[in-house]
């Protein structure tokens, strides 16, 4: 690197001075910390700077450093590597045409049809999505900060986007990730999403980027879903004479065959249930109105509740969310819950403070409601959960219950598809023949409809062709 040596006059972080009287600004690729410097020091070789730089910004992997003319000082990725779309500082992945070894792992995602739809907003790219209606005009594209956005005017009032999605594979569940730029003051309470005229209730999303101006926001959500196509609308309602603005970055559509979620709550749903040894499942209506499974002088010592469920999705883990109703005295006592015969949980429940709501209205003793919560790696397409307690007294001493139930699949390839971080330095491969992908990222390729063929490794870029 340069030398730097001290001089009299002070220049600021950024610049420097030869002559002791005036302060220059450091060249790209060059930085300079601390004041009276008189020569700035150079970037490291996996690093850059644009020209007045206090510090220096490292690449990410797989990235090089241009240098290429004054201001040509920047991160680019190595060749057969991309940057990935969001978020942009996870750095360099697979180039469009070229996936990692997904194929053994992520089976789900093997086809036919599209099993996983990535729908970015580019700027050389023809828009797809209609804005104000299904039928409508083209959205109109926007620059950001984030890169290019679609946005939607149909009123001073009220904004839409709406695309149809076709061609999908068999499949009876979606998660929806949509990647959204809105502007500062946007009400998220005005966000209304539908899926084929269904509105997605419980919206929550979750703001990953935030500058003065605008920030990136993420929203997920599950919807079952069984046909070939799915139409998705974005729309605000605004009662303001400015409002926010806001577009769509980029839409993920993963699908899968088979079920991800169940939820049992006593007031929808308690079939299924059996209970040993010698008791019988049934619902009890507490104070509140809180409908649980089990209840006071029903479930105590030796009390099992157990459920098979089957059919399940392809995954790689379940997680189990439970609301226990802990009724009456309790000493030290745990409560253990099994898969499949394993005890994957066996914790210990403490009496709070609360009001004895669900059990002997005589009681001296309160009543606690417990989340609980398990993730245990499971493959199988069925799965049995066992709920118990070691309790040692009679059920009018001592009892429990169910308020909620709730069991997830997950996948490894969920996470690996979320989160390109975790997959940086793999090796991309080109996509085999018969397949394709038209955006950067690990994600595997999507097979070619069953009249068309797929594009040779040499040329990536080209979509599936005519047989």
């Amino acid at each position: 690197g340069a030398t730097a040596g001290f001089c009299t006059i002070a220049c600021p972080s950024g610049k420097f001075s030869n002559d002791n009287t005036s302060c220059e600004v450091c060249p790209a690729g060059k930085y300079s910390v601390y004041p009276a410097l008189s020569g700035c020091l150079d970037c490291a070789p996996t690093s850059f700077s644009i020209a007045g730089s206090s510090a220096c910004t490292q690449c990410p992997s797989n990235a090089r450093v241009e240098t290429e003319g004054s201001d040509g000082h920047r991160c680019v990725c190595n060749v057969s590597f991309a940057e990935v779309v969001l978020p942009p500082e996870t750095g360099c992945l697979c180039e469009p045409g070229s996936t990692i070894e997904l194929a053994a792992t992520c089976p789900q995602f093997s086809g036919p049809g599209e099993n996983l739809i990535i729908d970015v907003v580019r700027a050389d790219q023809h828009v797809t999505w209609k804005q104000c209606w299904a039928q409508g005009s083209a959205a109109v594209r926007m620059n950001t900060s984030y890169g290019p956005v679609l946005v939607g005017h149909c009123s001073n009032v009220s904004s839409s986007l709406t695309k149809n999605f076709t061609n999908l594979a068999q499949h009876s569940y979606a998660q929806i990730d949509l990647w959204m730029v809105v502007g500062v003051g946007f009400d998220f309470n005005s966000l209304l999403i539908s899926n084929d005229g269904k509105a997605v209730v419980n919206i929550s999303p979750n703001v990953i980027y935030n500058s003065t101006s605008m920030m990136m926001i993420h929203v997920n959500y599950n919807i079952s879903h069984t046909g070939k196509e799915l139409e998705l609308k974005l729309e605000t309602v605004v009662q303001a004479s400015h409002p926010p603005v806001w577009g769509i970055s980029t839409t993920k559509i993963s699908l899968f065959d088979g079920k991800r979620f169940f939820h049992d709550d006593p007031n929808l749903n308690v079939a299924g249930w059996d209970c040993s040894p010698n008791c019988v499942v049934s619902k009890s209506l507490c104070r509140n109105g809180l409908t649980v499974l089990g209840g006071f002088g029903q479930l105590g010592r030796n009390s099992q509740l157990r459920k098979t469920f089957t059919r399940l999705a392809m995954h790689t883990e379940i997680r189990i969310v439970v609301d226990f109703l802990q009724i009456d005295f309790w000493n030290k006592d745990k409560v253990v819950i099994s898969v499949d015969g394993e005890v994957v949980l066996h914790q210990e429940l403490r009496m709070g403070q609360s009001e004895p709501f669900c059990g002997d209205q005589f009681s001296r003793y309160n009543q606690n409601l417990h989340r609980l919560e398990v993730t245990v790696n499971h493959t199988s397409s069925n799965v049995s959960v066992s709920i118990g307690t070691t309790l040692s007294l009679l059920p009018v001493e001592q009892s429990w219950a169910l308020a909620n139930f709730e069991l997830y699949t997950q996948h490894r390839c969920d996470v690996l598809l979320e989160s390109p971080v975790l997959v940086q330095g793999s090796r991309c491969l080109p996509c085999p023949a018969g397949t394709y992908k038209t955006y950067p990222g690990p994600q595997p390729c999507s097979r070619c409809p069953s009249d068309l063929t797929g594009w040779q490794p040499s040329d990536p870029l080209v979509n599936c062709s005519s047989i």
